[in-house]
């Protein structure tokens, strides 16, 4: 954070504010930007309220106006698919007590349960190796998302419904090459959509996630990866509304970071279609309809996807890219 506190005026009358550092712009929609502060925290930001940000790229770093109200929020804010959801679990009950389960999971990490958020533990015997279901949330707050999954069981609970993709992609056991894989696939899925709908496309758009593909299958280099991405920046400095969320999907789905990809390019997807479902009416009164039959559509595409791409690389068994990717 740098600056002083300074003060603007206008049709609320006088406001505090304060000159932000962004570390990193994380993402980006048409009204607001998620940003990774220079204290390690993530919160959204809207564009309305926080002068400058707007001009900072996504994965780029500068400075935006703030209000101070904003920042004095408690509670980060997160996007839905940080919502507490049930998973899958298995471990070996160590010992119990009458409240909890103190269990040694699947990956190896020893964790107390309480009864009262994962009841079928109580059907488990001590020094009894089991499944049984647990919140997300729990071991989130823990640290230990990617203690908890094997790629079976993630087959399963993405299938399911019970593990959102921000989950799946974060829990360290996803392959790299399954995850990109995922990437690609989103980005191509957005610009057919595009096409879809008349939009007209700029052809770097097409060429990048064909040198991703290629990228994938060992066919491109790092440098033509990198060479595409600085045609997309550049088209990204002057992208507005949709054609800004087509473009980010591209840029995250490119990105060599294979979490980053993975995650980032299917956000944008369904960013893209929430967006576009509202109409003028919705806008004006600031109605939010998530569960639109398009979104739900759109996350079970991912979801099945994702699990399809799963299913493949333990069948293939590491073989090469290009059966995984086809």
């Amino acid at each position: 954070m740098s600056g002083g506190t300074h003060k603007e005026y206008g049709a609320f009358g006088t406001m505090n504010t304060v000159q932000i550092t962004a570390k990193r712009v994380l993402r980006a929609t048409e009204k607001a930007a998620q940003v990774l502060l220079m204290d390690g925290r993530k919160s959204w930001f809207p564009y309305s309220q926080c002068p400058g940000l707007e001009r900072i790229p996504i994965k780029g770093k500068g400075e935006f106006t703030c209000p101070t109200w904003l920042l004095a929020r408690e509670k980060v804010e997160r996007p839905n698919e940080m919502e507490s959801k049930m998973i899958a679990l298995e471990g070996t009950v160590i010992m119990r007590n009458d409240e909890a389960a103190f269990v040694k999971l699947d990956g190896g990490e020893e964790i107390w349960f309480p009864f009262t958020r994962c009841p079928e533990l109580t059907k488990l015997p001590v020094h009894t190796k089991g499944f049984f279901e647990c919140p997300s949330d729990i071991l989130f707050k823990k640290g230990l998302m990617h203690y908890a999954m094997n790629l079976t069981s993630m087959i399963k609970d993405l299938r399911r419904g019970n593990l959102s993709i921000f989950q799946a992609t974060h829990t360290q056991k996803i392959p790299a090459l399954v995850l990109h894989c995922f990437a690609h696939d989103c980005a191509q899925r957005t610009l057919l959509q595009s096409y879809k709908d008349n939009k007209e496309l700029h052809l770097s758009l097409w060429r990048a996630t064909q040198i991703k593909r290629q990228w994938i299958s060992g066919e491109a280099s790092d440098e033509q990866l990198e060479q595409v991405r600085l045609e997309i920046r550049r088209l990204w400095v002057s992208a507005k509304g949709s054609f800004m969320r087509t473009v980010s999907a591209i840029w995250d789905a490119t990105d060599k970071d294979a979490v980053t990809a993975a995650n980032g390019a299917a956000q944008y997807v369904t960013f893209g279609i929430l967006n576009a479902s509202l109409s003028v009416s919705d806008l004006s009164r600031g109605v939010d309809r998530p569960e639109q039959d398009e979104m739900i559509q759109e996350r079970s595409w991912q979801s099945n996807r994702l699990a399809e791409l799963l299913e493949k690389y333990i069948e293939a068994e590491r073989e090469t890219p290009e059966s995984v990717a086809r």
